[in-house]
C-alpha cells in the first residue's frame, strides 16, 4: 500500500477506532485524551498499514478488532490510586 493511501485510511477510520477503544473505559475519557492518542499513534498506524502489518476489511476499513489483533495500538491508563485500565 502507498503512503497515501494510508494516511487517508488512518484519517479516516482512527477517530472511530479510538471512540470504541474509549468506550471499555469505567469512566468518561478526560478531555483531549482521544486527540492525544491519535497524534501518538497516527504515523505508527501509517507505517503498520504501508508494509502490511496491520490488514484492512474487504472494504478497506480499520477496526478496532483488526488494530487489536496485531497489538500495534495500546494504551495503559493509570489513575492517582495506581490502577491500570488498558485500551
Amino acid at each position: 500500500m502507498e503512503r497515501k493511501e494510508a494516511e487517508k485510511i488512518v484519517h479516516r477510520d482512527l477517530p472511530g477506532v479510538i471512540k470504541e477503544m474509549l468506550k471499555g473505559l469505567p469512566i468518561k475519557p478526560p478531555d483531549g485524551l482521544a486527540k492525544q492518542i491519535y497524534d501518538s499513534s497516527f504515523e505508527g498506524l501509517v507505517t503498520n498499514l504501508t508494509d502490511g502489518t496491520i490488514p484492512l476489511t474487504p472494504g478497506d476499513r480499520l477496526t478496532l478488532q483488526l488494530v487489536e489483533s496485531t497489538g500495534a495500538l495500546t494504551f495503559k491508563l493509570t489513575d492517582t490510586s495506581g490502577n491500570i485500565t488498558n485500551l
